[in-house]
């Protein structure tokens, strides 16, 4: 399943240059282009989110019997995801009500969070010798 997940994250870097030299010329594929990047963004989204969440917890869990194995990894993937969603609403909340943000400056913010919490982990990660950079 990881290396599923892998390849198709790999999509990516096969799309790019169709992408590029299909946005060079005038081509009729390019509302096919965007699609399929629609489809390779939302495929990754829910397997990074859900589908992987849950094969680690289903492979974690101690029972022997195939249903409370996934109802083990029911209730723990939906307690990551209520934390997880909660967390969101108070920040939310929290940036409208006492810094006075707008709701349109929301995403934006939540993109910087996302950002932030990459490069922490990248960070993190490097301490451990777990990333590297090329040389």
């Amino acid at each position: 399943m990881v290396f599923a997940s892998f390849y198709i994250c790999m999509l990516c870097f096969l799309m790019l240059p169709i992408d590029i030299y299909e946005g060079s010329v005038d081509s009729e594929y390019q509302e096919h282009i965007l699609n399929a990047w629609i489809v390779i963004y939302y495929i990754n989204f829910f397997t990074c989110w859900i589908i992987l969440p849950f094969a680690q917890e289903y492979e974690d869990s101690g029972h022997f019997t195939f249903a409370k194995k996934m109802r083990e990894a029911l209730i723990m993937n939906g307690i990551l995801i209520g934390v997880l969603v909660i967390g969101a609403i108070i920040i939310a909340l929290f940036m409208l009500i006492k810094v006075g943000f707008s709701f349109s400056q929301i995403p934006a913010t939540f993109a910087t969070l996302v950002n932030l919490f990459g490069l922490v982990l990248v960070s993190i990660f490097l301490g451990f010798g777990l990333a590297s950079f090329p040389k």
